[in-house]
């Protein structure tokens, strides 16, 4: 892995420092560098020129876009997961990589690599979240399992919470 400028052209909202209540728009760009901007109100969000700045990120080597939608647009029922259900599963499954890692047999239970399969009671949770069948979601944890085993844990949301106590505590997963 070595390091690189990665580039996106998304906002993202980050406090500027400027005052207690200014917040302001950080938008990295395709030379690895990002600009920011006050945006506290319409006025000022005017008048307020963009201050460049560099951002250097640790690359991971991510699996392109293109073929996992190639092969999401194959499957039956998967061409009809919404770009929200993908995400939701992919979220879902990167919170459960020990829950996932723990019932494999210690041969294939290297914590660098995604396993081949997903535990039953996992299988039954993204399920019940997303409405489909259990063959469905050993189909999207075939496509998107090297993806989902790259994809950092992010601190549990409100929503993540809501659906782990809807769905995944009557399948032994907290």
């Amino acid at each position: 892995m070595c390091d690189v400028f990665r580039s996106t052209c998304h906002p993202v909202p980050v406090s500027l420092g400027i005052g207690s209540s200014d917040v302001g728009i950080r938008r990295i760009v395709a030379d690895g560098s990002f600009r920011e901007r006050n945006v506290t109100t319409p006025a000022r969000r005017a008048s307020t020129k963009w201050r460049c700045h560099r951002v250097h990120v640790a690359s991971s080597p991510m699996l392109p876009a293109t073929g996992v939608l190639e092969k999401l647009k194959a499957h039956p029922v998967l061409q009809y997961l919404t770009l929200d259900g993908l995400s939701t599963f992919t979220r879902l499954a990167s919170h459960l990589k020990r829950d996932i890692l723990q019932p494999q047999p210690i041969c294939e239970s290297d914590p660098g690599i995604a396993p081949a399969i997903l535990p039953q009671p996992i299988v039954n949770f993204l399920g019940a979240v997303l409405g489909i069948s259990a063959n469905v979601v050993d189909d999207c944890w075939e496509i998107l399992q090297d993806y989902v085993w790259e994809t950092p844990v992010l601190p549990l949301a409100a929503e993540d919470f809501y659906l782990f106590k809807c769905f995944g505590w009557s399948c032994g997963l907290s």
